[in-house]
Parts: structure tokens; sequence; C-alpha cells
């Protein structure tokens, strides 16, 4: 594990604070939940072989009004 330390201006750090009291969170789950989100938003997924998937053509014309009768 490794330790990460930065700076956070008042107005930031403040702001911070106040949400993860809401939340029932300290400093350290907070700034770990932050990271963890930040790293979902920010990947780079062009490896994946999921995205990288070929639509499949099953051959059906089908409206989007049937799709709801399927779905709902």
């Amino acid at each position: 594990m490794k330790i990460v330390q930065t700076s956070l201006s008042n107005e930031e750090y403040e702001a911070f604070r106040k949400v993860l009291k809401r939340r029932g969170m300290n400093i350290k789950e907070g700034v770990r939940e932050a990271i963890r989100f930040w790293l979902v938003e920010n990947a780079d997924f062009s490896d994946d072989p999921f995205v990288k998937l070929e639509p499949v053509d099953f051959k059906l014309d089908v409206e989007c009004a049937e799709h709801d009768k399927v779905l709902y």
C-alpha cells in the first residue's frame, strides 16, 4: 500500500469535509472513494475485449414499440 499526500485550499477542504460528514465518512475513506471514482471515469477501455465487440445482426427488423412490449 502507498501513502498519497496532497494540498487543498481551505474552501475545498471544508466542502469535502461537509460532504464526508453527511455521508458518515472520514477523510481517508472519502479520498479513497474519490480516487476510485476518478479512475473509473478516466480509465482507458480501448483494449477491453468487451468494448471491441462488433454489433450482432440478428436479421430481425423490430420497431422500438416492440422493444417496449418485451421490456416492460
